[in-house]
């Protein structure tokens, strides 16, 4: 067979048609690239500034601006807080033994106000100063008007951004950690790295825009104390790091727990993408599953089911990443 009249290679019929076609030189395939690194870039950063609190840096481009006008419904930060806020329903859990929970705070970062069975009032996280205005709103109508004590699962400014003010506010102590009381303390946390690779990226950003970071301190804020009963019979405290190094989760009465970020809940992952100790993700999921509850209530995304954490943990067990022995 002649090879004469063999038509070109698919390498050279693609050379062939960038040649024709005018204006597409390398140069301009070089700045095409970097154009689309910062949509890319500012994407990211519009998205870390809506879960934080923070408004980031507009896309550079004419495209990106109007694109994002035409394309997509108005963010949680342009709406505001206190209209996402308002008129939620079916955010309140109540245990068999009397205790009420309910989930206030949830366009960036929930917290949880308790009301225990023998009377004593908590409210586990703080959010962001961002949604303080609606959170008072949601909590005074919800008629959570005083408080027992703050209590912190960590230290991470999502969590402990209102922490000063409501404890002035109610007139009531907050605690922490044992490990991170020094981060609350000065009002400063130390960031993690991420557990994944889109975890690691969104941490990146997160870092050069300093959000999440810090916040206002807390000079007098206490140890969180693991005794039996510290908190009264209806509130256990457990140690469960992973997200952080000393991160705590709080059952209520056997039945439901307040994690924080143990589990974030995303579609069928319940798998936190920044946790700063992903090989004791699983040992904190251990934990939680004997404590005998039921539900398990996230900062961010919906309640998790006992059989869903069951079955994430002999996932997250068959893939390696655990530090079971």
């Amino acid at each position: 067979m002649s090879t004469g009249s063999r038509s070109p290679t698919w390498p050279a019929r693609d050379s062939a048609r960038r040649q024709r076609r005018p204006g597409r030189s390398p140069e301009d395939a070089d700045v095409r690239g970097r154009s689309s690194a910062r949509r890319r870039f500012g994407g990211a950063c519009k998205a870390v500034g809506t879960l934080c609190g923070r408004r980031a840096p507009a896309a550079r481009t004419a495209t990106t601006r109007v694109r994002t006008a035409s394309t997509r419904a108005p963010s949680a930060a342009r709406c505001g807080a206190a209209a996402i806020l308002h008129g939620m329903k079916n955010l309140a859990w109540q245990t068999s033994q009397g205790s009420r929970i309910v989930r206030v705070g949830v366009v960036r970062s929930a917290c949880y106000a308790v009301e225990a069975g023998d009377g004593r009032r908590f409210l586990v996280d703080t959010a962001v100063p961002g949604e303080r205005a609606a959170i008072e709103a949601q909590l005074e109508r919800l008629g959570f008007n005083a408080f027992d004590a703050i209590l912190l699962t960590h230290a991470h400014g999502d969590h402990a951004g209102n922490a000063a003010a409501w404890s002035r506010r109610f007139g009531c102590p907050v605690y922490a950690p044992d490990g991170e009381a020094d981060q609350v303390r000065a009002g400063r946390c130390i960031m993690p790295a991420g557990a994944t690779p889109l975890g690691a990226a969104v941490m990146a950003v997160q870092r050069r825009l300093h959000v999440c970071e810090t916040f206002e301190p807390v000079p007098d804020v206490l140890p969180l104390p693991l005794d039996e009963g510290a908190f009264g019979p209806c509130l256990k405290v457990v140690a469960t790091p992973g997200h952080t190094e000393c991160s705590a989760s709080f059952v209520v009465d056997g039945e439901a727990a307040l994690v924080g970020d143990a589990l974030i809940h995303r579609g069928r992952s319940v798998f936190p993408p920044f946790a700063d100790r992903p090989e004791r993700v699983g040992d904190a999921w251990r934990t939680l599953l004997g404590t005998g509850a039921e539900t398990f209530l996230c900062a961010h995304g919906g309640p998790v089911g006992r059989a869903l954490l069951e079955r994430s943990l002999e996932a997250f067990e068959r893939s390696g990443r655990s530090g079971r022995a």
